[in-house]
């Protein structure tokens, strides 16, 4: 998205600002940032910061003269970037963050919409019952996907056709029914045969998962993962296994 690309390129800004470069590069860092997060509130910035008066343009330019002689060298000067503003900038901008993740399907991949399609989808199993088809474990279906058998070999795929770089998942529980995954792992990978556990602090990470039928539980990962195929496995749950799933992409 264009809005996490200006927030990663805002944190680089504000790094080559604070490691003693000259005050010229602070202020190149202060108004990029203005003009990014403006941007991405579709404002036009007119005129001068905090006015809204502006000068005409300048007139025709006169021809170049030739340059001068050099001048003696000048001292170092001191790098005085206006930290305050800095961190007023920041905070606007951890604030944009926070009201995006926030927005319910603001950062989804596109399960739940259609962006994905659920052939895209598949399973290890079906229990045979049509609310229970691989096509209802979409976030907003009104049932889920549902196991043919309850136990540890069961997962629910996505396959997003090529490599996408994934924040987290989303899931909830069956909507017509009391059954939700209380606990899951995930897999992830380029290729079905290559697919590998999410791991934290040594080893696989159980997430924790459903508690009812309809409250949205997310998982962030620590670090974005990047990947084709993401599996979900089953460890726990209640009633039976079924699910309905969405990515994050941010």
């Amino acid at each position: 998205m264009k809005l996490i690309g200006n927030m990663w390129l805002i944190y680089v800004l504000l790094g080559y600002s604070t490691i003693g470069l000259c005050s010229t590069t602070c202020q190149d860092t202060l108004t990029s940032i203005r003009h990014l997060l403006l941007r991405d509130h579709e404002t036009t910035f007119d005129g001068e910061w905090g006015s809204s008066n502006y000068s005409a343009p300048p007139g025709k330019r006169g021809a170049v003269g030739p340059p001068g002689p050099a001048g003696p060298k000048g001292d170092q000067g001191a790098c005085s970037c206006d930290l305050g503003e800095i961190t007023k900038q920041l905070q606007e901008l951890k604030d944009l963050r926070d009201s995006i993740k926030r927005s319910p399907g603001m950062c989804y991949m596109g399960i739940s919409t259609g962006k994905i399609k659920t052939t895209q989808l598949s399973a290890s199993s079906v229990f045979p019952n049509p609310a229970c088809l691989v096509s209802q474990g979409t976030l907003n279906s009104g049932s889920s996907w549902c196991s043919a058998t309850n136990n540890g070999n069961q997962w629910l795929q996505v396959d997003f056709f090529a490599p996408k770089t994934i924040f987290g998942v989303v899931t909830r529980g069956r909507g017509d029914a009391d059954q939700w995954v209380t606990s899951y792992r995930v897999l992830y990978g380029a290729s079905v045969n290559s697919l590998r556990y999410y791991a934290e602090k040594g080893g696989p990470k159980v997430f924790v998962g459903n508690t009812d039928r309809n409250t949205v539980v997310e998982n962030f990962f620590i670090s974005p993962i990047v990947a084709r195929y993401v599996r979900i496995q089953p460890l726990a749950y209640h009633g039976h296994i079924t699910m309905r799933i969405e990515m994050r992409q941010c």
